[in-house]
């Protein structure tokens, strides 16, 4: 309500944890505050973004699938296995950083691989890739190298546009230096 952290303090991008006294990941906590407005501060409210993410998830995933093997039965499968994946249900029944970190990521795979030549899909993918290092710790680490080797695997085509490169890889770097 005060925007404020529990002790007083501002940091948009870091907010304090008082269980441990460090600091977490803040998409997650701004993605549930309408839902604590609009439906109150319970159970139902917090974990109900994640829900939403779980289920956004898995059609991102249908739609990764069937993008990387053009086989709409295989994207099906994958889509079912995903959905009752014990790992994937978890995170996204819980109020968990993860769910946030695992859809922003799948949705920054999905829009790379649909940009065929158009600027603001490169675009808005960096921007979710971005925004996934304020989501959970592990893609602090493990977003480089994933980026990499996503542009080394699909080079033939992204080197066309040497200038949508750039500006993909200055949006990422953007959320890097902010993250930092």
């Amino acid at each position: 309500k005060t925007g404020l952290e529990p002790h007083g303090g501002f940091n948009a991008l870091a907010l304090e944890d008082t269980n441990t006294g460090g600091t977490h990941a803040p998409l997650y906590t701004y993605l549930q505050m309408p839902f604590v407005k609009i439906l109150g501060l319970n159970m139902f409210s917090v974990r109900l973004p994640s829900a939403i993410l779980g289920l956004l998830t898995v059609v991102l995933f249908f739609f990764v699938l069937k993008k990387l093997f053009n086989s709409q039965k295989l994207a099906f499968l994958g889509m079912f296995l995903l959905a009752v994946n014990p790992w994937a249900i978890h995170i996204s029944r819980q109020a968990l950083g993860e769910a946030i970190s695992l859809a922003t990521i799948l949705l920054g795979v999905t829009l790379y691989l649909y940009s065929q030549k158009k600027l603001y899909m490169f675009v808005l993918s960096a921007i979710f890739f971005g925004l996934s290092v304020f989501s959970y710790d592990a893609p602090k680490i493990f977003l480089p190298p994933f980026l990499a080797l996503l542009i080394f695997f699909t080079k033939d085509r992204i080197l066309k546009g040497k200038s949508y490169l750039l500006v993909f890889l200055l949006v990422v770097l953007f959320f890097y230096g902010t993250m930092l």
